[in-house]
């Protein structure tokens, strides 16, 4: 798929590490060359020519004083940007003063390169004092999703309304499909395009997908998401619940070389054996077991609870008729059959008892995470965990509003 090229001074390198995952978490793909980097050496203009003219969207020029000063930025990058602009309209061309005003961009470019830049200005980075790269992140969000705006505006006007091909990953990037309009990479840790940290920022790949929503909705209404990507069982539970049934949003999810999808007809089964036990009447949560891969669950829970001292109001376990320790072949008419079983009884706890939270520890496919979390709206707040092999782990909670 078509990328963004950033084109920007050496020495910015870390803010544009930084400007780069706000961009991948909103599916926009940065160029990056052979060494890995957000750019290219001087001595390879034939290099970034090609790259900005055969495997770029568009342009992002991090305008800094300093940028300016280098000769393969104003006579090879910009040059070959400006006349991909002039050449198609849809070709993304931005300027972001940093360190400037509008009118310094203005007259510096006017100056270098004979054309006013400050025409194709998106807004000023600003440095607030003692607010560091926290400043510098929001503001490289608000950027991102600008970025992404144009992107989908000029999407809007070629593709027709449909489907919508896209990528989201944790774990592990994939090829990109033919058609894909968007790559979110929320991957972590390792590598120059990962989030830093031991497990991914839940909280930022939260606001990502909810900026992407937002942004499909506005130039292409509710089209049919066909997803694949390798992903946590959070983010699967977590992609679900925000493009979730009741926003209107259909799902074709991939599960191995199929694609399961989220309005497939429902008979009515109830394929797992669901099983109830009391805890603590002090408490107002409710733990959720569900298991179809032969991988026990409640051995898990058991730890968890022993760590944290902290027993459920309720305990409430999914698992096949065969047994816990007993995998079933999970299929697209069950996959919709258990993730409307499993709503249906939790519906049934919140309204037979004074629960507040909902914990769910799992071992499904990821497929099964997307539909149980399209389907759990208008819910308590639930908190996910992710399971390392020992012990499970708190990982993102999203409350009712979501």
């Amino acid at each position: 798929m078509k990328k963004l090229f950033l084109c920007h001074y050496s020495g910015d390198i870390e803010e544009i590490r930084l400007l780069a995952k706000e961009l991948m978490l909103r599916g926009i793909v940065p160029w990056v060359d052979k060494n890995g980097g957000y750019f290219i050496g001087d001595s390879s203009p034939e290099v970034a020519r090609l790259a900005i003219r055969e495997e770029c969207f568009g342009l992002l020029f991090y305008a800094t004083p300093k940028a300016f000063d280098r000769p393969f930025i104003t006579q090879v990058e910009l040059p070959e940007a400006i006349h991909m602009r002039e050449k198609s309209p849809e070709f993304i061309l931005v300027a972001v003063p940093r360190g400037m005003d509008f009118s310094e961009l203005s007259a510096k470019s006017v100056k270098t390169l004979g054309i006013d830049l400050g025409t194709y200005h998106t807004q000023q980075i600003k440095s607030v004092d003692g607010a560091g790269e926290f400043s510098l992140i929001n503001q490289f969000h608000s950027l991102a999703i600008l970025i992404l705006h144009q992107q989908l505006d000029a999407q809007s006007r070629k593709r027709p309304e449909g489907i919508l091909s896209l990528q989201f990953s944790t774990r592990e990037l994939l090829p990109s499909n033919k058609d894909d309009i968007l790559c979110i990479n929320a991957i972590a840790p390792g590598g120059e395009d990962a989030i830093s940290g031991p497990y991914p920022d839940w909280n930022r790949i939260s606001t990502g997908l909810q900026d992407v929503k937002s942004c499909i909705a506005e130039y292409f209404g509710r089209p049919r998401l066909r997803v694949h990507g390798s992903k946590h069982l959070t983010a699967a539970f977590l992609f679900g619940r925000v493009f979730s049934r009741p926003s209107g949003f259909r799902i074709d999810i991939r599960q191995g070389k199929d694609y399961w999808s989220s309005d497939y007809t429902d008979n009515g089964s109830e394929p797992l054996i669901v099983r109830e036990a009391d805890g603590s009447i002090t408490s107002t949560s409710l733990f959720v077991e569900i298991t179809t891969t032969g991988r026990s669950v409640h051995n898990a829970i058991k730890e968890q609870i022993r760590q944290t001292g902290e027993l459920p109001y309720r305990f409430l376990s999914f698992s096949p008729a065969n047994g816990e320790t007993s995998g079933i072949a999970v299929d697209n008419q069950m996959c919709v059959s258990i993730a409307r079983q499993i709503r249906d009884n939790i519906a049934r706890m919140i309204e037979q008892f004074p629960i507040k939270e909902i914990h769910i520890f799992s071992s499904i496919p990821q497929a099964l995470a997307v539909m149980i979390g399209h389907n759990l709206n208008a819910f308590p707040s639930i908190q996910l965990y992710e399971y390392d092999g020992m012990n499970y782990h708190p990982s993102y909670r999203f409350d009712s509003s979501l």
